[in-house]
């Protein structure tokens, strides 16, 4: 059995009144990091503001899994209140952002302190459980303070204190090398901030969240050929949610009096440096584009496998 940082609490468990922030944070974590197991289906639609601004809207269902899918020493009971992840958006500004629980009504959006503070908890417990597996002892102060602070600096900070995970010969990086999924979510989180929601856990039901916000798109290419009608304007959106899912779906809405020649939904396989095509449509004002994860006979063979 995996050794988990709460297994000297399992004798009060049957005690505790309510999971403490430690407990929730690696609850967190642990969805975050196995998406497609538990994210049955995401929907997300994108509809142009101006070109400029999109606003987007996702809905994802969910299949709650069962308490065996925790770590031991801090699995929730049914009807308990925890915090489940949505998404992983930009530390950057979003405008309007609001979402919806599966009863319909709105869920309060966890300030950023607190997003941060259960990411960094449930990172930390994690990590040290790995060290611990490996023989080692706890984790030195350097690398519980550079893993708190990453998860909380802005981007281009934390960029820079994760570079430790490219070499080997520093603590984390030894840690965390051959391209260790919390190494993954550990870079994830330098550039990214979870979208938490409240939810009650009710293992093996689904269930379907709603969330939208605006973002400011990159200048579109060709702007000035295009508004002489000598190209089409080509306009690029990145940071989709694509493969936090076992199934993603991307609508597009363009303007009226816009028609889309051409749209295209690109992603990065793991282990791969060049973008493959997943999907294509076009030549009408809206667009669908279905991406599936790949066959799980592909991904034995290694030919292909999923960020």
């Amino acid at each position: 059995m995996p050794w988990s940082p709460f297994a000297n609490r399992r004798s009060v468990d049957v005690q505790r009144e309510s999971l403490d922030p430690d407990q929730l944070g690696l609850l967190v974590v642990t969805l975050a990091l196995k998406f497609p197991e538990w994210m049955q289906r995401r929907v997300e639609r994108v509809t142009y503001l101006d070109d400029r601004t999109a606003r987007i809207s996702e809905g994802v269902m969910l299949r709650w899994p069962e308490p065996g899918f925790f770590p031991d020493g801090a699995r929730p009971r049914p009807a308990e209140k925890i915090y489940v992840p949505l998404d992983l958006l930009t530390k950057g500004p979003l405008i309007g952002l609001d979402g919806m629980s599966p009863d319909g009504s709105p869920f309060p959006i966890l300030p950023y302190a607190e997003t941060t503070k259960l990411s960094s908890a449930g990172l930390t417990s994690l990590i040290w459980g790995l060290k611990r597996q490996r023989g080692g002892g706890q984790l030195t102060h350097d690398a519980l303070r550079l893993i708190d602070a990453a998860v909380r600096a802005p981007p281009p900070i934390a960029r820079s204190l994760l570079a430790v995970l490219d070499d080997e010969n520093t603590e984390l990086g030894g840690l965390l090398r051959d391209r260790h999924p919390l190494a993954g979510l550990l870079r994830e989180l330098g550039a990214n901030l979870m979208l938490l929601a409240s939810s009650t856990y009710d293992p093996g039901a689904e269930v379907v969240y709603r969330y939208s916000y605006s973002r400011t798109l990159p200048w579109p290419r060709r702007r000035l050929r295009a508004a002489l009608g000598f190209k089409d304007l080509q306009c690029e959106i990145d940071g989709l949610s694509i493969g936090w899912s076992a199934s993603y779906h991307l609508e597009i809405d363009a303007p009226p009096e816009v028609t889309l020649s051409r749209a295209r939904l690109y992603g990065r396989y793991a282990g791969r440096v060049d973008w493959v095509l997943v999907a294509e449509d076009g030549g009408k004002p809206g667009v669908d584009l279905h991406a599936r994860r790949p066959i799980a006979e592909l991904m034995r063979q290694g030919h292909a496998s999923w960020p």
